[in-house]
C-alpha cells in the first residue's frame, strides 16, 4: 500500500525531529477522502451529498438514497489530480462500477453530480494565501476541472468567507500546507476537498509575479531556523 508506505516515512522523519510541512497524520487525513468528508459533517460544511457503500446489497439502497437520480460521481477514497474520479449515468453503470471497485477491495464514496462550468481552488501556508485559482470546463471535454485533465485556468481572487473556509479547514485537517478545492453554486460554497500535497507547476502560470516554490522554501528555512 503505497499511502502506508508514504505515511510511515513521514511518521519515521518525523520521529527523528525532521522539519515535515505537514505531519503524517494530516497528510493521512487529507489523502482519506472519508475522514476529511467526516469532518466537514462535522463542521457542517457544505458539500455534494455523500453515501459510501461496502457490499453488493447496499447498491440498491445507495441509489434509492438519491432518489435514483443521475449521473452520480464515485471517487475512490484515495487518488489525486482527477485520477480514481469517474462519473455514472445511469443505475446499471453505477452498479457496473460499484461491483467491480467492490470486487477489487477498492474504497470508494458516490456523491451527488452537482452541474458547474467551474472549480476554484486555494493555497494556504499556515496564515497566508500563497495563490488561488479558477479551473475552467473545457467545452465537450472531460466533466472534471482539475489542471491535471486539462482544463483552463486563471487567476483567481476569492472573497473573505473562501479565504476563512481555506483556513479553518486547514486548522481542523492539521495541515499547514494544503489546497482547498471548492465550487460556488448560488454564491454558496462547495467543498470538493482538501489537498495536503498542493502541486504548484499548474497555479504558477497564473501568478507569473509570484515565485509560489520559493515561498514554500522560504518558509521551510525560516521555520527550520525559529527552532534553533
Amino acid at each position: 500500500d503505497y499511502l502506508d508506505y508514504k505515511i510511515a516515512i513521514l511518521s519515521h522523519l518525523e520521529k527523528m525531529g525532521v522539519f515535515i510541512l505537514n505531519s503524517a497524520k494530516s497528510m493521512r487525513t487529507c489523502i482519506d477522502k472519508l475522514q476529511s468528508q467526516i469532518i466537514f459533517a462535522n463542521e457542517g460544511v457544505k458539500t455534494p451529498k455523500t453515501a459510501m457503500l461496502t457490499s453488493d446489497s447496499q447498491i440498491d439502497f445507495v441509489a434509492k438514497y438519491f432518489d435514483e437520480k443521475f449521473p452520480l460521481v464515485v471517487k475512490t477514497l484515495f487518488g489525486s489530480g482527477g485520477i480514481g474520479v469517474a462519473i455514472v449515468d445511469s443505475f446499471a453503470s453505477f452498479k457496473s462500477v460499484a461491483q467491480i471497485l467492490l470486487d477489487k477491495q477498492i474504497p470508494f464514496l458516490i456523491q451527488e453530480y452537482v452541474k458547474h462550468d467551474a472549480s476554484y481552488r486555494i493555497i494556504v501556508l499556515r496564515d497566508k494565501v500563497l495563490a488561488s485559482n479558477v479551473r475552467k470546463k473545457r467545452e465537450g471535454k472531460d466533466f472534471r476541472t482539475n489542471s491535471h485533465q486539462g482544463s483552463d485556468t486563471d487567476k483567481y481572487e476569492p472573497s473573505q468567507e473562501e479565504i476563512d473556509l481555506a483556513f479553518k479547514l486547514a486548522k481542523l485537517t492539521g495541515t499547514t500546507f494544503a489546497a482547498l478545492d471548492y465550487i460556488l453554486i448560488d454564491d454558496e460554497i462547495y467543498v470538493l476537498e482538501i489537498n495536503g500535497s498542493p502541486g504548484l507547476e499548474n497555479i504558477q502560470k497564473n501568478w507569473p509575479d509570484k515565485d509560489l516554490a520559493k515561498g514554500v522554501i522560504d518558509f521551510c528555512v525560516a521555520s527550520i531556523e525559529a527552532k534553533k
